[in-house]
């Protein structure tokens, strides 16, 4: 008979659960959160820097731009910002496809950061059977020792009902393996032959 897992103890867990992967993760995310912060302002500053450097830019005063003759430079002149303007929305895009990769490589090693012994033990000793359950279900290689993703996993997973999942699961396999071993039994019982009749001379 499955025993589901009482909401109390689900939100129990669930809270245990939630407050180690927060512990295990501030600092990451923290140190995620200043780099992009510095990365913004500075990159900011020099834009503002340059775009202010280069206002009222006169390009007839490059030599090696005269041969593009008055008009053009006329013309560059009255287009001046936003010449400025878009290449520093360029030089934009690559950085923010920098802060991308960086923040991608950062949250997968994050990922598969270990997870110090202590906390386990800690966990072992306030979460309930059924959550351990769940854990231990996530930790699929168990020669490789549980990381980060794992908790975040088993977390999603007991809010899901995995634990009630795996109790119907565990029922099912014990009612399908007593039917195989009565099976197995009925098939090694051996059967009488009936005796042969005496022959007649």
């Amino acid at each position: 008979m499955i025993i589901p897992l009482s909401a109390k103890n689900r939100r129990q867990d669930s809270r245990l659960l939630q407050n180690i992967c927060l512990r295990l993760a501030w600092l990451p995310v923290l140190i995620r959160v200043l780099v992009v912060g510095i990365v913004a302002v500075a990159w900011y500053s020099v834009c503002i820097s340059v775009l202010k450097r280069t206002d009222g830019l006169r390009y007839e005063s490059f030599s090696w731009l005269s041969i593009l003759g008055p008009q053009v430079l006329d013309f560059l002149n009255r287009i001046n910002w936003y010449i400025w303007a878009g290449l520093l929305l360029i030089i934009t895009l690559f950085i923010l496809g920098g802060i991308r990769s960086y923040l991608i490589q950062s949250m997968a090693t994050g990922r598969n950061a270990l997870v110090p012994l202590e906390i386990i033990q800690e966990l072992s000793e306030q979460l309930s059977p059924e959550a351990l359950d769940v854990l231990r279900w996530v930790w699929k290689d168990k020669e490789v020792p549980i990381n980060y993703g794992n908790m975040r996993m088993a977390l999603r997973q007991l809010r899901s009902g995995r634990a009630r999942k795996l109790a119907l699961a565990r029922e099912q396999k014990a009612v399908i393996d007593a039917a195989l071993a009565a099976n197995a039994a009925a098939s090694t019982v051996p059967t009488e032959t009936p005796a042969q009749a005496p022959r007649s001379r």
